[in-house]
């Protein structure tokens, strides 16, 4: 196992420096770099790429691992403020590719694994140009079979000013970002397409017009957020927290809400066909318009809630809490064991 002191005091030039820059984020109110924890944290990034948690991983592939590892902090290196990925996720694994890195990879594992880089670097550069993240998670892969003497030329374009989103959409397609603290970022309009985000912390984030079909997102922090005309279609949002959020025109199609914080949310005009709100909390929230036929509300709290115009034909509402909720407009004549205490 290649070490940071090793690479330190063996490596190029660009090596060293990529070293110093990565020991750099590991200070704590300006002291000396604790080295110790950032090479526990490249311990931990290497053996993540190889994909050797919790199972042991080959020597090659171990190998190529720390290749990748060593070629992730030459792309990041020399990007201002970029992050140490692993301390992005406090509370989480990093990213766990289920194929590991380096030798002969089909067509489907060689995308898997560039997802989960391009999530690394995305951690790493929230920042950077969505096109570079990709390019550079891309020529990482390629060059796992070299041993790495200087950043990719790809990782360049890290350091460039991104472009808005809605014409460079990021890729976070397949990424692992399980627990990562994503407060506040822009992710609008990004591809997230069965990502992980279980556990995130993305309060206050917007994620407008993303693509969130398929995503894990169970268990998050979403208080606050801007998920606008977002597809979350077949999402898994339980029990995670998304009190106060803005979810107008969204798409929840077929979505799992059970037991998710909806308390003064947003749901104008949102579709929620079939989406399973078993225990949801929606207190407060506004569904007007919203379309919640063949949804399941059992047992969800949706007092004081505004459904004006809301369609809950063969909605499920049995042990629903209606009281105080307005209605007025809603079709309610198929809907099931509705709570008489409405208006």
């Amino acid at each position: 196992m290649t070490t940071l002191s090793e690479l330190r005091e063996q490596g190029g030039a660009s090596v060293r420096a990529a070293v110093s820059a990565f020991e750099a984020r590991h200070t704590h109110r300006g002291a000396e770099p604790d080295r110790e924890r950032a090479e526990q944290h490249f311990d931990l990034l290497a053996a993540v790429i190889a994909g050797a948690w919790p199972r042991p991983a080959a020597a090659s592939q171990s190998q190529a691992a720390e290749r990748e590892a060593v070629h992730v902090l030459l792309a990041v290196g020399d990007v201002p403020g970029h992050r140490c990925p692993v301390c992005v996720r406090p509370q989480a694994l990093l990213p766990q590719p289920t194929v590991g890195a380096g030798g002969d990879m089909t067509d489907d594992e060689r995308a898997e694994h560039e997802a989960r880089l391009r999530g690394l670097l995305y951690l790493s550069c929230p920042d950077a140009p969505a096109g570079a993240l990709e390019a550079t998670a891309e020529a990482i892969t390629r060059s796992a079979g070299r041993v790495p003497a200087a950043a990719v030329p790809e990782a360049a374009g890290l350091a460039r000013p991104r472009q808005p989103y809605s014409a460079d959409p990021l890729n976070l397609c397949g990424a692992d970002l399980r627990g990562a603290a994503l407060m506040g970022a822009d992710l609008r309009h990004a591809d997230a397409y069965g990502a992980d985000l279980s556990g995130a912390d993305l309060t206050g984030a917007d994620l407008s017009h993303a693509n969130l079909t398929g995503v894990d997102l169970s268990h998050a922090h979403l208080t606050g957020a801007n998920l606008t005309d977002a597809n979350l279609s077949n999402a898994k949002l339980s029990h995670a927290n998304m009190n106060g959020a803005v979810l107008r025109d969204a798409a929840l199609t077929d979505t799992d809400l059970r037991s998710a914080l909806l308390c003064g949310v947003d749901l104008t005009g949102a579709d929620l066909m079939y989406a399973d709100l078993a225990d949801a909390h929606l207190r407060g929230a506004v569904l007007t318009g919203a379309d919640l036929s063949d949804a399941v509300l059992t047992g969800a709290d949706v007092s004081d809630a505004v459904l004006t115009g809301a369609d809950v034909s063969d909605t499920v509402l049995t042990g629903a809490d209606l009281s105080d909720a307005v209605l007025t407009g809603s079709t309610l004549e198929d809907a099931t064991s509705p709570c008489p205490d409405h208006r």
